[in-house]
């Protein structure tokens, strides 16, 4: 395409900045410009996790460590438990009676017991002291001080046990972490007595941590009911954190809260679990040359705005063409035409928009008389049922006429009413009335039917008074309410009185009008041969053709949704006839 600086200069000057040339211009620099942007936070969102995860990468080493040693003194002292618990002589000393502690056996088994929880003491730098307690005996065996408990110096792990009975559990104090086993000599159902090893805290953190730790980590251990065992930090900041909502659904779980990252996992023994926090520092010192990336940050934006300006200037011509091409072939416009718009969009809109218009109006004359059509073709259909009534009555009439030799009162009301009706039937014009007039010829019709059944039955009229002025087609209540007659009614005469309900009344923006009787009922083969001929769109013969001919008009006057229904039982039938409701 061949670009014009001569329009490119009379259009711009117009529009000045509203123009879609500075548009494009100042897309194509943010498109080339913000990658900058972008490429910059990524290299320090790069570098920062980068820092992040070597830090996360060291804690959780730590972290590792610290709970695979916790593990293995846990393991270390079940093992010794049911080592101790083992024994013959930690069973004897459990069981056997008061009077036989001075005795020489005694004494032997308990030099046994007390090698033992040397040994186990000695492998241990952790543990304080061992505790085996007979329940029989009240009586404690210590390698510090054995007695009996009620003059042992230290019997709070007691109390804590009688509060909370289990096999084993453990507990903190100030001082201890206490691990208490229930020991069962024979088969009784209460414990024969305890084993209780007695953790120092200050040797437990020397074993995990060591005395030159400088750490900014914080553990701490939780019990199975969430309670803190055992918690260590350098610094004050860090206090216990609460994990009262936290669910471990791995081996590990990294949280963060108040600006801090947590690590948490779960232990197999005890119901324990521990929890490690630390703050994550970002270092300076790695931090790149401001100086430099702003020079390299402006020697680009400079190259993108010139690179912009030319690109804004290429795509701009393909505008430049097409108002040109308007101006040629449609309009010869001039600058008071550019100054009414906003910009050139809105300028070429304009064009478009007048072509759309003549469009339309050939749109809507087709529409019109489409719908001209539609409503000569209700009304060709509408002219169907005449004679047919027409034929039915005069028949009847006749029948009455012949009947009736000495006086004419019943014939001559019903000549009076088909006139009237026929007054109704062939005014045309108009193929829409109102409810309620259509209801009054309605029962003109009925009036004449009556006579003509010898008043073998009724037709009782419940209609809502608010849609009494809404539009109906003219002529559909009729031939539904003759279907009723002839189908429902006339068969039986003679066997019971006849019943016809017409019902109208809103439901939501439709009119539903229902005319049942208490005939003789449809069969189900008719019933669904009706149901299909409702919706083909030529009748089928003569058969039921006043209500093929009301579903066929109401639904090119109204529309596809509207129409009529039926329903048959063994001696009813009801046939809905639904409408839009329109005043």
């Amino acid at each position: 395409m061949k670009f014009s600086f001569k329009e490119f200069n009379n259009i711009i000057r117009n529009y000045k900045w509203q123009s879609i040339f500075f548009r494009y211009w100042v897309i194509i620099v943010i498109i080339f410009v913000l990658p900058i942007f972008l490429f910059t936070n990524i290299l320090f969102s790069t570098y920062t996790k980068s820092v992040e995860k070597e830090i996360e990468s060291k804690h959780m080493q730590s972290f590792i460590k610290t709970k695979t040693v916790l593990s293995d003194i846990f393991t270390q002292i079940d093992n010794n438990a049911n080592l101790i618990l083992s024994k013959d002589s930690t069973a004897i000393l459990l069981t056997q009676k008061d009077s036989a502690h001075s005795g020489l056996i005694t004494k032997q088994l308990t030099n046994e017991l007390y090698n033992i929880m040397s040994a186990v003491k000695v492998s241990a730098s952790y543990l304080e002291s061992i505790y085996l307690y007979s329940a029989e005996n009240e009586y404690v065996f210590s390698l510090k001080n054995s007695n009996y408990i009620d003059i042992f110096f230290d019997d709070s792990w007691l109390t804590y046990y009688n509060e909370h009975k289990a096999p084993i559990f453990i507990y903190s104090d100030t001082v201890y972490i206490r691990i208490i086993y229930e020991a069962a000599a024979t088969n009784s159902t209460t414990p024969d007595g305890l084993l209780i090893f007695n953790i120092n805290k200050q040797q437990l953190e020397d074993t995990l941590f060591g005395k030159e730790n400088t750490s900014d980590e914080a553990y701490t251990l939780f019990d199975k009911n969430k309670d803190t065992v055992f918690s260590y930090a350098l610094s004050e900041n860090n206090g216990n954190p609460d994990i009262s909502s936290i669910t471990c659904d791995s081996e590990y779980e990294i949280l963060e809260s108040d600006g801090k990252r947590m690590i948490y996992s779960e232990f197999s023994q005890y119901g324990l679990s521990l929890c490690s926090s630390y703050n994550i520092h970002e270092p300076t010192d790695k931090r790149t040359n401001r100086n430099t990336i702003i020079l390299g940050f402006a020697i680009i934006v400079l190259l993108s705005i010139l690179f912009s300006f030319f690109s804004a200037m290429y795509l701009y011509n393909s505008i430049i063409q097409i108002i040109s091409n308007l101006e040629k072939k449609l309009y010869l416009s001039d600058s008071s035409e550019f100054k009414a718009t906003s910009n050139e969009i809105s300028y070429i809109n304009n064009k478009i928009v007048e072509l759309m218009d003549k469009s339309g109006k050939l749109e809507q004359e087709l529409i019109n008389k489409n719908s001209e059509f539609r409503k000569l073709q209700a009304i060709s259909l509408q002219s169907q049922i005449r004679p047919h009534f027409i034929f039915n009555t005069l028949n009847a009439i006749s029948a009455v006429m012949m009947r009736i030799a000495k006086g004419d009162n019943e014939a001559s009301r019903m000549i009076k009413l088909l006139s009237e009706i026929l007054r109704v039937n062939l005014c045309a014009s108009e193929c829409i009335t109102t409810i309620s007039q259509e209801i009054e010829y309605t029962k003109k019709f009925v009036e004449i039917e009556k006579i003509k059944c010898f008043n073998s039955f009724d037709v009782i009229w419940n209609i809502d008074e608010e849609i009494s002025g809404c539009k109906i087609i003219k002529l559909t209540l009729q031939p539904i309410i003759e279907n009723a007659i002839e189908h429902g009614i006339k068969p039986i005469i003679g066997k019971k009185y006849g019943e016809i309900k017409v019902t109208a009344k809103k439901e939501g923006n439709a009119i539903v009008i229902t005319v049942s009787d208490n005939g003789i009922g449809i069969s189900e083969d008719k019933l669904n041969e009706i149901k299909k001929n409702l919706y083909e769109e030529n009748f089928p013969g003569s058969k039921n053709i006043g209500l093929m001919n009301v579903n066929k008009r109401t639904k090119l006057i109204f529309g596809k949704f509207y129409g009529i229904g039926i329903e048959s039982g063994n001696s009813n039938t009801t046939v809905s006839y639904t409408i839009p409701f329109k005043i």
